[in-house]
């Protein structure tokens, strides 16, 4: 289990080195969602990370160290996004958790974009994100000119 006080703390830490604000209710969220992935990943293959400490750092981490960046330029919630290729909700999960922008997130593997759903669901997030079982062409050629 990964949803802990002491990865909350862990997570709280690395997050500030770089700037990352984040609340104790958001990293829960985040972590919570690792913990789904780790759950998930024992019937299908979405991740080869998860050690705690490694999955804290390469998908939670790595997923928000542009969060500086982005929200010193979209200063809006409407904020819109799309995570091409999201695997197991990376980075789209924690950015729409961190930042509460729109995201859509999309694999061209479906069964990859249909347990992302799954987490968004669980999460409570279904407002705000949405998984597609589609490849870039397919959404740009929906979404022309969107983001």
């Amino acid at each position: 289990m990964i949803c802990t006080d002491e990865h909350n703390k862990l997570l709280d830490d690395y997050l500030g080195m770089y700037g990352i604000p984040t609340s104790e209710d958001q990293r829960d969220l985040m972590l919570r969602h690792l913990d789904l992935v780790v759950e998930k990943n024992r019937v299908m293959n979405l991740t080869r990370i998860v050690d705690p400490q490694d999955a804290i750092i390469r998908h939670l981490v790595d997923s928000l160290l542009l969060v500086p960046t982005v929200k010193g330029v979209c200063t809006s919630h409407s904020t819109e996004f799309v995570d091409i290729g999201t695997g197991a909700g990376f980075p789209g999960v924690p950015l729409c958790i961190a930042t509460g922008f729109k995201g859509t997130l999309i694999d061209s593997v479906g069964k990859k974009a249909r347990a992302v759903e799954e987490f968004i669901g669980e999460l409570g997030l279904s407002e705000r994100s949405l998984a597609l079982p589609m490849r870039a062409e397919e959404l740009a050629r929906m979404r022309f000119e969107t983001y």
